[in-house]
């Protein structure tokens, strides 16, 4: 199976390219780091959709989530 890529994914895709072009070639900062997070799902165990309109770090703070929670949500380790 090859992997299909909608208009979407090909913007992604060139927007990083150049975003990542921008930062080493004109800032000369170094490259940055990507991390690719699971399924982020709220305390009822349902994914968190902009749709439902919990997807902000405000509304999760409203529901009570802690910023340590919010790292182990997304699979980061804790800042120490």
């Amino acid at each position: 199976n090859h992997m299909k890529i909608d208009h979407r994914k090909y913007f992604l895709l060139v927007f990083a390219f150049q975003t990542l072009m921008l930062l080493q070639v004109l800032l000369e900062f170094p490259a940055p780091l990507y991390h690719h997070h699971r399924l982020i799902t709220g305390v009822d165990g349902r994914k968190l959709a902009k749709s439902a309109g919990d997807t902000s770090l405000a509304h999760l703070r409203q529901q009570g989530i802690t910023p340590a929670q919010i790292y182990d949500m997304v699979g980061l380790p804790r800042p120490a």
